[in-house]
């Protein structure tokens, strides 16, 4: 689940309120309309719930992003 201000993954690993990740993402061409994107940025935990599966549910909000659309789709 992506919104503007942040997300939400599962996990395996232990993860904890506040702890920061980078993170990457590509929005393929179906969701940009033209080519594909790729977002990269700082994130920080602000929710984590158990979820079945001895897994967790981790919210974060996104504290920075920077992004490249690449002519031949391809990002290097």
């Amino acid at each position: 689940d992506i919104s503007t201000l942040g997300f939400y993954f599962e996990s395996e690993r232990d993860v904890t309120v506040g702890s920061r990740f980078h993170f990457s993402i590509i929005f393929p061409q179906e969701i940009t309309r033209n080519t594909p994107e790729f977002v990269n940025g700082l994130a920080r935990a602000v929710r984590i719930e158990r979820i079945p599966e001895d897994r967790l549910g981790v919210g974060i909000l996104i504290e920075s992003t920077t992004s490249t659309v690449s002519e031949s789709g391809i990002h290097r």
